[in-house]
């Protein structure tokens, strides 16, 4: 149920039109399950010889990547004892997010996928400096105000990011704490990792501080 309510609301309307086809057109749609499949495989694979069972490592993998790319805030395991591959991939995870008018927090697959098309025709546009480009999303022309949107929403996602993980720093956090702790905060993942990992929280930040970390999840 968090994976599948990480998915855009308007996507189960056309379930209710019977809509198919344009449910399966979703390059966000896809994206997102992809992302989800590859990331479950990877560390299932990494926490294998922890756990010494294939379901039992699965369904770990599977509600820890549930929950943090759909940014619910739930752990069944403290991840913080995981090898360094799999928290690696749960830490790419919170930058994620899920999809755009769904429940879930962070960055959002479809803006991912608009940064890359972008990126993809500007690689184009050096290789043919004359060419005529553009990029198209579910088969539509994408509109560049929309390309203009998304980078500086990312400017500021990031730019608040890092303001924040300082703040963290300068009140005694360790890098990896502080920094995952700013990312928790921005995208309301809910846990992190070190001190405020999911056997950990916040409480050690100074009274001050949590009261900029309340404004900055706000925001």
């Amino acid at each position: 149920f968090m994976i599948l309510f990480g998915i855009n609301f308007n996507l189960f309307y056309l379930v209710l039109l019977k809509k198919f086809k344009r449910i399966f057109k979703s390059e966000e749609l896809r994206a997102y399950i992809a992302i989800i499949a590859v990331a479950i495989g990877m560390i299932t694979w990494n926490i294998y010889t922890m756990y010494g069972s294939v379901l039992t490592s699965f369904r770990y993998a599977a509600f820890q990547v549930a929950t943090i790319i759909t940014t619910t805030g739930f752990s069944t395991a403290d991840y913080n004892s995981w090898p360094e591959f799999a928290k690696m991939v749960l830490f790419f995870l919170m930058f994620v997010g899920g999809c755009s008018g769904s429940t879930a927090g962070s960055i959002k697959v479809i803006r991912w996928l608009i940064l890359q098309k972008q990126a993809g025709m500007e690689a184009k546009r050096l290789l043919s400096p004359h060419g005529v480009f553009g990029i198209q999303l579910n088969n539509r022309p994408g509109r560049k105000d929309i390309v203009y949107s998304v980078a500086g929403f990312m400017f500021c996602y990031f730019l608040l990011t890092l303001i924040t993980a300082l703040v963290a720093a300068a009140d005694g956090a360790d890098l990896l704490s502080g920094f995952t702790a700013s990312l928790a905060l921005i995208g309301n993942i809910g846990p992190g990792f070190g001190r405020v990992g999911p056997a950990g929280n916040f409480a050690f930040f100074s009274s001050p501080v949590k009261i900029f970390f309340s404004f900055v999840m706000l925001a």
